[in-house]
Formats: C-alpha cells, structure tokens, sequence
C-alpha cells in the first residue's frame, strides 16, 4: 500500500527534515500562527514524534489495519487520543484512510509538499 515517508533530501532551500528518513509521516493535526514556524506545511513522524517538510510516497508492504495500529500509537504517545475511546477509534481509523487515498494516486519516490489544506502536490 502506498503511504507517505519522510526523506532527508529536502526539495527547496527553505525545507528542514528532523524525522528519521523512511519513517512513516501523517499529515499536521495541529499549526499555529507563526508564519516562520512550518508546522503548517509539515508533516510529522509517527516513530520520531518530529516535523519534516521533505517527504515523499512509497509502496510498503503494510495493509491498513496495521498502518491504522501504528497511528495509533504514536498518536497515543503524543496524547491526541485516550484508549478505549471509541469515538477517537472511530476519526483514527477514518484518519487512517484519507492517508491512504491521498498516497494512492501519487507517483513513488518523488519530493512532495504538503499545504494547509491538507493536499499533496508533486513537484
């Protein structure tokens, strides 16, 4: 299945990588004001717990029940969801799956950007 992973080739000269290159990223569930900040055109990694703005697709050998676990936890580990919510069970698995569908029609291993909006752009 196809997802999104951090990389350390950043593609323009204002893009940063602290993610840990190949780690499984998600999209911001957060950003702030600050226009030098980036949290909103970063993505963050589910191991590393850090932004990137170099990131890229890959076709993994993972399905998405898994891809849904690892979510899961790392998104427990940042304290966005509580155990045995299921109404937080429920947006994480629907989460799970806009990663997926945003991932499937892109190109692998090419740099991409990612907006507030949420959207993939290739470059």
């Amino acid at each position: 299945m196809k997802l999104f992973v951090a990389t350390n080739a950043p593609a323009d000269g204002d893009d940063f990588s602290w993610t840990v290159a190949g780690e499984l990223v998600r999209f911001p569930l957060d950003t702030c004001d600050c226009p030098d900040c980036g949290c909103e055109r970063s993505m963050c990694g589910l191991s590393s717990h850090r932004a990137t703005t170099s990131f890229t697709v890959r076709d993994l050998d993972i399905d998405l029940a898994t891809f849904r676990e690892l979510l899961w936890e790392s998104l427990t580990d940042e304290g966005w969801v509580t155990n045995g919510s299921l109404e937080d069970e429920r947006w994480v698995e629907t989460w799970a799956a806009e990663h997926a569908e945003a991932a499937s029609g892109l190109p692998v291993e090419r740099p991409l950007h990612i907006s507030f909006e949420r959207t993939a752009r290739q470059d």
